[in-house]
């Protein structure tokens, strides 16, 4: 991505929100760690990192503060198998997040037994700085 940003003269730039806990339906507990990604100041991806809080492998590298986590997820150290990709295009009013996605996608890793889901959606924003 820095590739792509550095030919079209703009700046890209990671914010890094807590990893916390947070409660899902029916008051299952994961531990979570949310990203932002912007582009000239604009968030244009928000990608979500969400496994067991009980799961010491990756609550510990999720808990990276703002290393990015594909540092650790590609850099060939750790015995991770990913799954297939599975895509999803919202609608207008499919998704109430004011960030507007338009596209996602998720993934799943294995590490020892223990899965952490990746999920990146492609905002808006994005698809206007390409048009």
């Amino acid at each position: 991505m820095a590739g792509v940003g550095q030919d079209r003269g703009v700046r890209w730039s990671l914010i890094y929100l807590v990893a916390h806990f947070v409660r899902m339906l029916k008051l299952q507990v994961i531990f979570v760690r949310d990203v932002l990604l912007k582009l000239d100041g604009e968030t244009v991806i928000q990608a979500r990192s969400a496994c067991r809080p009980d799961s010491r492998l990756w609550t510990e590298l999720l808990d990276c503060g703002t290393q990015p986590l594909g540092e650790r997820l590609f850099d060939g150290t750790l015995p991770l198998k990913r799954s297939d990709f599975e895509f999803l295009r919202f609608e207008d009013s499919d998704h109430p997040s004011f960030r507007q996605p338009v596209n996602a996608r998720r993934s799943y890793f294995d590490w020892n037994g223990e899965t952490l889901e990746l999920t990146e959606y492609f905002l808006l924003k994005l698809i206007d700085l390409y048009r």
